[in-house]
């Protein structure tokens, strides 16, 4: 996504105004204005990750689609202009620990550079009276990449559900 460069003519109603802008990610057709901060909320119920993970991904270095990422990207998730990722894990064992990195992306599916570790631990709170026990969120910076994986690099005691959403 490049910088804006210039000032564009956009229609604002019956008049039109020069916005500077870009055009987003999700669609070459939709515009963003610059220097409007967006932020998504967290829908309802949302699906992990990387689900149910029974072991690390060290033995996994090849970032590529012919290793991580999967073929034409089918692991990968978009980010779409968003400026943050919003990070936890759930554990169903109450002594569970993670650390993950989040491996970014180009539009391309090409990996582009990993992200910090982020460490993560099983709180006392559970998603209900016998669910999974919840973490801390991390909030992290996107870095203007187009697409995401989690990694897991250290996976403690049980198994650990991976959650990740652009914001």
């Amino acid at each position: 996504m490049p910088a804006p460069t210039a000032l564009e003519v956009i229609s604002t109603g019956s008049t039109t105004t020069n916005v500077a802008n870009l055009s987003s990610q999700e669609g070459a057709t939709t515009e963003l204005p610059v220097g409007v901060s967006l932020s998504d909320r967290i829908g309802a119920a949302p699906a992990a990750d990387r689900a149910a993970l029974a072991a690390d991904d060290t033995a996994t270095t090849d970032m590529s689609t012919v290793g991580f990422a999967g073929a034409a990207g089918a692991n990968l998730f978009n980010i779409n202009n968003r400026g943050a990722l919003a990070v936890w894990c759930e554990f169903p064992n109450a002594a569970g620990s993670a650390t993950v990195r989040i491996i970014y992306y180009d539009s391309s599916d090409n990996p582009l550079f990993v992200g910090e570790a982020l460490t993560f631990a099983a709180l006392a709170q559970r998603v209900s009276a016998a669910g999974d026990y919840m973490s801390e969120p991390r909030l992290v910076d996107s870095y203007g990449a187009s697409q995401y994986r989690p990694y897991l690099s250290v996976k403690g005691t049980g198994n650990v559900d991976i959650f990740a959403h652009p914001i």
